[in-house]
């Protein structure tokens, strides 16, 4: 059943997206007739086509599926971001409708029509420009950030211990090679005492995605390279995943943690992605901090930063988390 729900949950957001943007950004703006109609039947097949493409796309071949996959994505988040904006402009319509309400004035039928034109072109000319830009930063290199953290629990003797963070790589079929090695290189350089991926670190099974992340196993640091899960994880199969990343010399921190150097407790969660059935289980900040030292101060990895009410409670001195992608 659980296909079903998604299934159903997909069709709805698809329609509710492509809906509104065909009323707001077509029907409004009195485009021709054909020109309506036309696109009025392009959006329903497309909200149609959407979510059963996820279903049939994994009986693809390869590279046909990933590139249909990356389509869907790059149509999906752009027509959800232009969504966004013409919602946002919501606002002035609403506005004027307001004011007119108060001044029992009639709402203008050719003001009406010039600022429906005018909100629709604005989207495209704004959300364009925006997407593309978008795009050229997303496929650039991480940037590095240097965070200083002050621990008071930290041994003295230990300061300057370094922990590199890397997070939400989403390393998919269409990553390049060379990517993963940069990656693995410009961290290396840094010397790090640990080396800790917060999630999201594949998109796509490890039949496709393994010869694109080996290079993984080149990682170095001087107390070890760690692993806690994303959602996207799930998505694409943990349970496969989780061999895989053991033997590229990745601890896999799922509920549990490990004192390093007489240093730091670093313990993991897994992504609450878990509990939606794809592989058991789920975060645990009781299971995950069992046995730590009370010396030393607790570092938990968790993918998403909402995990941090619970960390704070449990006494945590340090959450690392992902997801955001810096938003």
């Amino acid at each position: 059943m659980q296909w079903a729900f998604w299934l159903g949950f997909l069709m709805t957001a698809s329609a509710l997206l492509h809906g509104y943007f065909w009323m707001r950004c077509v029907r409004d703006c009195q485009l021709p007739d054909r020109v309506r109609r036309f696109s009025a039947w392009l959006a329903a097949a497309v909200t149609i086509l959407l979510p059963c493409t996820f279903l049939i796309r994994r009986h693809l071949v390869q590279p046909l599926d990933s590139y249909i996959f990356l389509a869907l994505m790059v149509w999906l988040s752009s027509l959800y971001f232009l969504v966004c904006l013409r919602l946002i402009a919501e606002i002035i319509p609403a506005g004027l409708r307001l004011r007119s309400f108060f001044k029992k004035q009639d709402y203008d039928p050719g003001r009406r029509l010039f600022l429906s034109r005018a909100l629709a072109a604005g989207t495209l000319t704004i959300g364009a420009p925006a997407l593309i830009y978008g795009a050229y930063k997303g496929m650039e290199d991480p940037e590095v950030l240097e965070v200083i953290v002050k621990l008071e629990k930290l041994p003295k003797g230990s300061q300057g211990f370094t922990i590199v963070q890397l997070t939400d790589l989403h390393v998919s079929a269409w990553t390049s090679d060379a990517f993963v090695e940069r990656i693995v290189d410009r961290t290396n350089a840094l010397r790090p005492d640990v080396i800790a991926i917060t999630g999201d670190l594949v998109d796509g099974g490890p039949d496709i995605i393994l010869p694109k992340i080996k290079y993984l196993e080149k990682l170095h640091a001087r107390c070890g390279s760690y692993f806690v899960t994303g959602n996207h994880e799930y998505y694409v199969g943990f349970s496969e995943w989780l061999p895989v990343l053991q033997k590229l010399g990745l601890n896999v921190l799922s509920n549990r943690g490990e004192s390093i150097a007489d240093t730091i407790h670093l313990a993991g969660l897994p992504d609450p992605a878990a509990f939606r059935g794809f592989d058991g289980g789920g975060p645990d900040i009781r299971r995950a901090l069992e046995g730590r030292p009370e010396h030393l101060p607790a570092v938990i990895l968790a993918h998403q930063p909402r995990a941090v009410f619970e960390s704070a409670a449990a006494g945590v001195d340090l959450q690392l988390s992902g997801h955001t992608h810096g938003g």
